[in-house]
């Protein structure tokens, strides 16, 4: 009969009849927020201690799930990806759940220093991220005198990171 349409809303999605097609039993919920911006569902499933997440936009879906593999095999600390799927024409992911703070908690607790520190160390997990990648091997830009540069993608971003040192 073809595809079925895509779910107009996020919170029409049939939540229970979903978890129940994953693991064959009810399972208790937790809302963990984000409703408000109507990009994404998350909540925990407390039985296992996972995370489900369901996406209002699946090419994040996609993406969120390909970042996350790259950043195990890179020896990040990163949630397992236990299943995937598409329900109702709607991505989801169930992860594990991490113990710990979240980022953005930490980030509205601290003072103006502390968020520098924050973003310098962001800065630096994204720098090597990029190395173990080779996400990028030349950086092209145009200089002030209107040249066209390269220069190797390392160098570049180690001086960012240095004039950012610097510039405090």
């Amino acid at each position: 009969m073809g595809h079925q349409q895509r779910a107009i809303k996020l919170e029409e999605i049939n939540i229970a009849e979903l978890l129940n097609s994953i693991f064959n039993h009810s399972v208790s919920l937790v809302n963990l927020g984000n409703d408000e911006l109507e990009r994404n569902r998350v909540y925990l499933i407390k039985e296992y201690n996972y995370i489900l997440k369901i996406y209002g936009d699946n090419s994040r879906w996609r993406n969120e799930i390909k970042f996350i593999s790259k950043l195990n095999k890179c020896s990040f600390k990163v949630p397992e990806v236990i299943t995937f799927g598409m329900f109702e024409n709607i991505g989801w992911v169930i992860i594990e759940k991490l113990q710990g703070d979240l980022l953005i908690d930490k980030y509205n607790e601290s003072g103006c220093l502390d968020k520098e520190k924050i973003w310098y160390n962001i800065g630096e997990k994204l720098r090597e991220f990029h190395e173990k990648n080779k996400l990028k091997e030349e950086y092209i830009y145009i200089t002030k005198e209107k040249q066209i540069k390269k220069m190797r993608y390392e160098e570049y971003v180690s001086k960012k990171i240095e004039r950012f040192k610097y510039a405090r």
